[in-house]
């Protein structure tokens, strides 16, 4: 079963206030520590190499006038040059031997062997000697411990640093997932399918059929032919496309279903490497078994004149979005799942723009391409009959783009299906309407001996055989 998007950004957001939250405040505080205390050293370095500047330059003067020597080149930076006695400490080490004084002083005033003379003369001195060694600390062993923490804390706060823009980086990953709703990446369409078929599979249960209003419509596709969907009609699908195919025809009412119009699928043969007319074959096949078969009319069953961009399924708030790549087939391509139950979010505003913006243009006349509907809808089969003869050369509207085998091989299809389509077009609807338009088939001669009339002749000796 698939993971819920609410489960993960919970999980995610508790991993996150439990341990990168701490991580960022130590890392902060460590960083403005550092970063007072190197910008107080750079402020002492700077008015250091001032110093040493206004030096260097009044001994050069002094040699140009002949008085003086040669300034020497300063060399490697050392880490002090004279020791000095930190002007903070010397209160405290004035304070220090003052006391042990007072203290070995009061100590005269009692017996000698006392309890109370060998105690402050002991803590008298035990003072003195603290402050002596505080002073020879200070000259010597604080300021080179303080320098060699300095360098080997260096690489320390490079890798806080790095931390710091890991973490950055991955809480800007998981605002962008939970903005945009992503689950998972599969590596094909394949892998997809067979999960938003357990969604779709799981909203028709939930459904009373066959006329439950809560399920019209439901399952929103946008594809070029559908062949990756439901499988070659002429063969025998993969379990997962027979399943699909399955889910269609018994619940027709629940999908909406966007088809590339046949007259624009030429765009995407040779990317894939396709054959002339193979891609037009697949849509009007799968017009003809989705309204002839599954039933399918105009509020279920639409063509967009245009080229395809994106293969999408939406499921309720499941979103399924599969790139059309130029140059390779998009079923073999990445698809990318995410979850939105809002048309706010970014997604559920790219879902709505890509297919229920476009589905309404059938309602729209003045949204038209090359003088016809930019979306047509498939209400009866003289439709996909409209669109099969829509499919000619740009120049020559009466040329087909099928070729003559193509369009007998769409001839047995139809009438392989349901009596819906026997009763729509009897023996060889797309050949007689190849003969009746006074149109030629790709791998004939448009402008034969006999003329247009001698269309007929040809048409029917290619049905008889």
């Amino acid at each position: 079963m698939p993971v819920s998007r609410t489960f993960v950004t919970r999980s995610a957001k508790e991993a996150y206030d439990l341990y990168f939250e701490p991580l960022f405040r130590i890392k902060e505080w460590i960083l403005s520590c550092w970063k007072r205390d190197r910008s107080r050293r750079s402020q002492r370095d700077f008015r250091k190499n001032v110093s040493r500047a206004r030096k260097m330059a009044d001994c050069r003067i002094a040699v140009e006038r002949g008085v003086g020597q040669q300034p020497e080149e300063p060399g490697p930076r050392r880490l002090r040059k004279a020791a000095r006695v930190k002007l903070v400490t010397l209160p405290f080490i004035g304070l220090g031997l003052v006391l042990g004084l007072c203290l070995a002083l009061i100590s005269e005033k009692f017996a000698a062997g006392s309890t109370a003379n060998v105690f402050l003369l002991t803590a008298g001195s035990g003072v003195i000697s603290t402050a002596l060694i505080s002073i020879v600390l200070d000259l010597t062993w604080s300021k080179v411990r303080t320098a060699v923490e300095s360098q080997e804390l260096e690489p320390v706060f490079k890798k806080f640093q790095e931390l710091s823009d890991q973490l950055q980086k991955l809480h800007g990953r998981m605002k962008a997932f939970e903005q945009l709703g992503l689950n998972y990446c599969h590596p094909s369409r394949s892998d997809a399918l067979a999960r938003f078929l357990g969604y779709a599979n799981d909203l028709v249960a939930g459904a009373n059929e066959p006329c439950d209003p809560s399920l019209r419509g439901a399952i929103s596709i946008v594809s070029s032919s559908a062949r990756g969907l439901i499988g070659y009609l002429d063969s025998e699908p993969q379990k997962v496309q027979r399943d699909w195919r399955e889910l269609i025809r018994n619940h027709p009412s629940g999908f909406r279903i966007l088809l590339t119009h046949p007259a624009y699928a030429h765009l995407r043969q040779p990317a894939e490497e396709r054959s002339p007319g193979a891609i037009e074959l697949e849509i009007l096949k799968t017009a003809i078994y989705l309204h002839c078969v599954a039933g399918m009319k105009e509020a279920q069953l639409r063509l967009y004149r245009g080229s395809p961009t994106v293969f999408t399924i939406k499921v309720q708030q499941h979103i399924l979005l599969n790139p059309y790549p130029y140059g390779k087939m998009a079923m073999d391509t990445l698809c990318l799942e995410f979850e939105s139950a809002e048309d706010t979010t970014y997604i559920g505003d790219f879902v709505n723009m890509h297919f229920e913006h476009t589905w309404a243009f059938i309602e729209h006349d003045s949204n038209l391409v090359d003088g016809r509907p930019l979306v047509a809808g498939i209400g009866s089969f003289q439709d996909i009959l409209d669109a099969f003869s829509e499919c000619t050369y740009l120049g020559e509207p009466k040329r087909l783009r099928l070729a003559s085998a193509q369009v007998r091989e769409l001839d047995r299809f139809a009438r392989n299906q349901r009596d819906t389509c026997a009763e729509d077009g009897v023996g060889s609807p797309f050949m007689d309407c190849v003969r009746s338009r006074g149109m030629k088939c790709s791998d004939e001669d448009l402008f034969g001996t006999g003329g247009p009339n001698d269309i007929g002749t040809v048409s029917s000796g290619i049905i008889d055989h």
